[in-house]
């Protein structure tokens, strides 16, 4: 009676050491991910809208008739004009006279007026450069210089009269078999535009 536990010890021994340990896992290779803030992105580019120049004249306001002396009903001479508040940096002015009734016909395009004139006086002669004053692109007419208002009879048309302000002096050559043009005149502006300012004013015949 004695040796039954003895050997019931024994077996429960031998039963402990013939158990499978409980495996060690392997060391691991992953790297460790530190957690970090969330990366920010470059601050945005911000693009500054163009700065208001102020253009008038002394011969009508905005919305108002063009006066038939500045028509194809008068002499047809370009109207005096006046501005202010160029910004600063600027090299030279670009003046560009659209009828946007009739589908953004040209007037009238001058540019690399100097960058100090704050005036132009009535009856800008033609030309293709005006010492003093700019060079002529021409207008729809295919005349390089200043074409008055002349719409259908008993028709009333809108005229704008934009100035820009150009942070540079357009480098535009003569060519006999592509003469300069608007579309000219406004790629070459393309990025150089500081400021611009409106006039609009109508014309009945």
């Amino acid at each position: 009676m004695v040796r039954l536990p003895a050997l019931l010890l024994l077996v429960l021994t031998l039963a402990a050491c013939a158990a499978p340990a409980t495996p060690t896992p392997p060391p691991t290779t992953e790297p460790v991910v530190v957690a970090t803030s969330a990366p920010t992105s470059a601050p945005p580019v911000i693009v500054s809208a163009p700065a208001t120049l102020t253009l008038t004249s002394t011969v009508f306001a905005e919305g108002t008739p063009i006066p038939v002396e500045f028509s194809c009903d008068g002499t047809n001479v370009s109207p005096p004009l006046a501005w202010s508040a160029v910004p600063a940096g600027t090299q030279s002015l670009v003046l560009i006279v659209e009828d946007l009734t009739e589908g953004n016909y040209t007037h009238w395009v001058l540019f690399n007026v100097g960058a100090d004139t704050t005036a132009l006086a009535a009856d800008i002669a033609d030309g293709e450069e005006i010492i003093g004053t700019g060079r002529h692109a021409q207008n729809s007419s295919g005349n390089p210089g200043y074409d008055g208002p002349c719409p259908d009879p008993g028709d009333t048309n809108t005229y704008t009269l934009t100035l820009y302000a150009l942070d540079t002096t357009l480098q535009l050559l003569s060519d006999p078999t592509a003469p300069l043009s608007k579309g000219m005149v406004r790629d070459a502006m393309q990025g150089h535009i500081l400021g611009e300012g409106i006039l609009t004013a109508i014309y009945t015949r």
